[in-house]
């Protein structure tokens, strides 16, 4: 069975469908509350300290980190959000300096994954999230929950997925999913400030 819809109409409606899957907790708040929803997931964090990732490093995906990190340096300048752009994994001592260089910052990671091969496929995450070292539940805690364990809080997550032969009309469509999905998350982050 072929489809009728052209490469370029085929990858665009791969992304549409991975640009709907928000998080569940999202899709539950109405729209009148949604600044007062974003204000209780976001409040107390100031700025962005944003990382992109790629499995396999490739030029497709090199090129989709580099264009992401200047997507979202000119989101937060419109909004008026420090910004700090780092390189390869977060370390805890990394956000110690970039504490020093913005204020209270959340992490925004981006994760590519591509099977380097042609046609392309592309899953695309970004993650609003921050990382503790001894986080204590405090609504019901048990014994077993007053111990001090770290993991990392996914606070906002939205997920996209393409396929397609390797070239600029795959690059482009995948860029518009990434915009779609930048542009959400930063709009939310500023409901906080």
């Amino acid at each position: 069975m072929t489809s009728s819809l052209t490469l370029p109409a085929r990858i665009t409606a791969l992304l549409l469908v991975g640009i709907n899957t928000l998080s569940l907790p999202a899709l539950a708040v109405d729209s009148g509350d949604k600044s007062s929803y974003n204000k209780k997931r976001f409040g107390g964090w100031q700025s962005i300290a944003f990382n992109c990732s790629s499995r396999p490093e490739n030029p497709t995906t090199s090129n989709l980190c580099a264009w992401s990190e200047l997507k979202i340096r000119g989101l937060s300048k419109l909004m008026g959000i420090p910004i700090v752009v780092t390189k390869g994994h977060i370390q805890e001592q990394a956000m110690q300096k970039f504490n020093s260089e913005v204020p209270k910052p959340l992490t925004f990671r981006l994760y590519l994954f591509s099977t380097g091969t042609d046609p392309l496929a592309m899953h695309m995450s970004l993650k609003a999230e921050e990382t503790y070292s001894g986080a204590v539940e405090t609504v019901r805690p048990t014994d077993q929950e007053k111990v001090p364990r770290p993991g990392t809080l996914v606070l906002w997550e939205m997920e996209s997925i393409a396929s397609g032969p390797r070239g600029s009309e795959f690059e482009e469509a995948v860029r518009n999913s990434l915009d779609s999905m930048l542009t959400k998350l930063v709009s939310d982050f500023s409901d906080a400030l």
